[in-house]
């Protein structure tokens, strides 16, 4: 493949690992894409934030925004 990567863990893998809680970034596709990935791998999301002021307070997959 390509000889000069030499990262052998994915990032999914590195996320399962981590300590630090998992926070999604918008409120889209995307998102949910990234959050079914999570299930699939047994990560877990911490909550889910949005720079826009009007989405603020509501909800988005379970998570107050």
């Amino acid at each position: 493949m390509l000889d000069f990567i030499i990262e052998k863990t994915t990032c999914w893998e590195k996320l399962q690992n981590e300590t630090k809680p998992i926070y999604i970034y918008g409120m889209g596709d995307g998102a949910m894409k990234i959050m079914s990935v999570f299930r699939k791998y047994g990560i877990k999301t911490k909550g889910v934030f949005a720079s826009d002021d009007f989405v603020r307070g509501h909800y988005f997959a379970g998570f107050k925004v």
